[in-house]
Formats: C-alpha cells, structure tokens, sequence
C-alpha cells in the first residue's frame, strides 16, 4: 500500500469566530482531521501567506492546500484576497472554496471571474453546513481532486 500523504491543510479565511467554530465542528463532524488554520480578513490572509510577521514560522503556518474564503471581510474583502492570491505564483492554482452569506449573482460571477474554484452559499442551519463541509471535503480533501501540476505524484514504471 502506499503511504498516506499528509491530509491537506486548511486555510478558512473567515471574520466570524462562531462561523469559524461551526465549520471546524463540521469539518470533524464530516469526518476530516485536518489541519484548519485562520486568518480573520484578506490582509491577515495574504501575511499569513508570505509568512510575515506572527506567521513566520513555516512548520506552524504551512502553505495550506485549500483556502476556504469568506467574501464579505473587513480591511481586505475576500475579492481583493483572491484577486491578489491569483497574482501571487503559488497562489495560482491553490483551490479556493468561496464559503459566503451572499445570495447576489454579481458577488458569484466575481468570484469565479477572480479565480474561486467553488462557491457555496453558507447554509445558516448547522446540519446543513455540516453536508455542504462533508460534500467539499469529499471533492477537495480526499486527495481525488488533482491540480494540473501534480505529476510527480505518479510512481516511476521500472
């Protein structure tokens, strides 16, 4: 068999600590361990992802494999972080699951425009968020879902 690569980590760019809480719950709930880090807005995101300042560290703050985001942020809305994130080459193909309140076909389109790879309208019952966390996980953590750049992982024919 071969061995388990390490779940991927998780990146929830969110403002609202009890909306953070729930998908973490959901998250174990759903059956996933994973790692799940937290920036509180756009600004802190993009820190995060340079390592700066209380992130330096790599091994506490890895790059993580999936960024979960929140559209409707203070100081660096969601837009602006996955706009830049796009401009930034390893942010380039990491898959961003827009996670929002936002019922507005205009904030949808922006957010494919920008680069989401998903977009889901947070369920406000608990057990509904639960599903849609059980269903991205199913596709974006399982390690099924493959970016275009991943073949290394494909053993050598000897």
């Amino acid at each position: 068999m071969a061995m388990s690569e390490p779940s991927p980590i998780i990146l929830l760019v969110e403002d609202n600590l009890d909306t953070i809480k729930l998908i973490r719950l959901s998250l174990l709930k759903a059956g996933f361990a994973n790692k799940v880090l937290e920036a509180h807005d756009g600004e802190e995101a993009t820190d995060y992802l340079y390592g700066k300042g209380k992130f330096g560290n790599r091994l506490d703050y890895p790059l993580p494999h999936v960024v979960f985001l929140d559209l409707k942020m203070p100081r660096m809305d969601g837009l602006e972080f996955l706009r830049w994130l796009r401009t930034w080459p390893p942010g380039r193909t990491m898959p961003v699951i827009v996670l929002t309140t936002s019922v507005l076909p205009s904030d949808l389109t922006a957010a494919y425009e920008a680069g989401a790879n998903s977009y889901l309208v947070k369920a406000s019952d608990a057990h509904e968020l639960i599903e849609q966390v059980s269903a991205i996980g199913a596709v974006w953590l399982t390690g099924n879902a493959r970016l275009p750049d991943s073949h290394n992982d494909h053993p050598s024919a000897t």
